[in-house]
Parts: structure tokens; sequence; C-alpha cells
């Protein structure tokens, strides 16, 4: 699918010209390069913003769509880690290391010449 033509049947359905919006198509094309689920959640963004500036609404730009799918990204990046926890275990802080116990391991500088 070619991102342009997407892009200009997208702002023919709202009556705008596409090359007067010119700085979506890299980010239709993005979109066609996303899994599924992606590729319509960025697209379905788009259209809307188009509509609403299609009717008028002066806060539909392009940095606002941007500013919505980071908002998007930052959801779902959250909603990824909610209640995860890493596979390693926390390690143990009231441990004390006495230097005479490493045998000798460490080098010069780093504790090797106590």
């Amino acid at each position: 699918m070619d991102a342009q033509a997407l892009f200009a049947r997208l702002c023919t359905r709202h009556s705008l010209d596409p090359d007067l919006l010119s700085e979506y198509v890299p980010l239709v094309k993005r979109a066609l390069c996303c899994p599924d689920r992606v590729r319509e959640r960025i697209l379905r963004l788009v259209e809307d913003s188009l509509g609403r500036r299609a009717g008028g609404d002066p806060t539909a730009t392009f940095n606002a769509l941007e500013s919505d799918l980071d908002d998007e990204i930052l959801k779902a990046v959250a909603r990824r880690l909610h209640g995860w926890s890493p596979p390693w275990r926390r390690r143990r802080t009231d441990m004390t290391i006495d230097p005479d116990d490493l045998g000798g391991t460490l080098p010069e500088g780093l504790g090797g010449g106590l």
C-alpha cells in the first residue's frame, strides 16, 4: 500500500488538500510498517486529526497529533510494565565486605593494595 495515496484518500474524504498537509505522510508511512493493531491506531488518530481539522478545529495540528501519539505510547508502555517485577532477586544491602576475604583478587587501585 502506498502511504502517499492512502493519505491523499484520507484528505479527499475530509475535503482537504494533501499537498498542504505533507508533514503527515511520514507518519502514515510509518503506520504502514507497523503491526495491524498499531497501524490501525495510528491511522485512526490521523483520521481523527484530519476530520477535526476539516471541521475548523484550530487545535487539530500535526504537533497536537504527535503529542497524542506520545501519550498513546506512554500509556501502552505503562500498561505493559504495570505490575512488572524484575526477574532477578534484590541484592542484599546489609552485607559488609572485608577486603582480606577477597584473597587478593582486586587489582592495585581497587583495594588490591590493602
